[in-house]
């Protein structure tokens, strides 16, 4: 799919330079926007911008936006099976006696 954006401006309000500079504004957002509702994964948005993966991450930290999707729950959960593992560990306390 191609998105095509046609904007009449006044002349003389923007030269070329600045004209590619929207442009690759217009499509680092849209493919932020994207990766944000996660439409799109890291890779292909790193591929779209003509970056590489370790750029993406960095513009993403730049914009505040997070690369994956670790709720408090998802912490929670996972404390709760280290918790059962470390259960089954002779000699070993629980996790929340380690937290003390």
């Amino acid at each position: 799919m191609k998105i095509e954006l046609d904007l009449e401006l006044p002349a003389g309000t923007i030269d070329k330079e600045l004209e590619q500079q929207l442009v690759n504004l217009a499509t680092e957002d849209i493919v932020l926007r994207l990766f944000e509702e996660r439409r799109i994964p890291s890779g292909l948005a790193a591929r779209l911008l003509k970056i590489t993966r370790r750029e993406f991450m960095e513009l993403c930290g730049r914009r505040n936006l997070p690369l994956c999707d670790y709720t408090a729950e998802d912490l929670q959960e996972d404390l709760a099976v280290m918790d059962n593992l470390m259960d089954q560990i002779p000699g070993e306390p629980a996790l929340e006696d380690r937290r003390e």
